[in-house]
């Protein structure tokens, strides 16, 4: 992040990360972020996928009113802790066997 005349300006890596948090629904209008403290990481830098979803929307959204917040989370590695609990749930097809791989790295049925 750097500033340029007074605003925030992020590089491509930034503006790509936050397009897909909102392409793939983890930043969300459902999710009333003004209402509630942002999500805590946890011990080991890490959040549930819910608090994933509730920190992605607080940031993202939060940039509106606060420049700066989506850098702050980049630099705290609070961003790459969404990710990491995003790319940890696999969606299930739903013609998925019990007991049945899904998609390669997915969860055992």
């Amino acid at each position: 992040m750097e500033w340029h005349e007074g605003h925030a300006t992020y590089g491509p890596r930034v503006h790509a990360l936050t397009q897909a948090l909102t392409a793939v629904g983890a930043v969300t209008p459902a999710y009333a972020w003004t209402s509630f403290a942002e999500p805590v990481l946890a011990p080991d830098g890490t959040y549930t996928p819910g608090d994933a979803v509730r920190a992605a929307t607080a940031v993202v959204r939060g940039e509106r009113f606060c420049e700066g917040s989506i850098g702050t989370a980049w630099k705290s590695a609070r961003l790459f802790a969404v990710v990491r609990a995003l790319s940890d749930v696999s969606p299930v097809p739903a013609e998925a066997e019990p007991g049945t791989e899904v998609g390669g790295n997915g969860p055992r049925l």
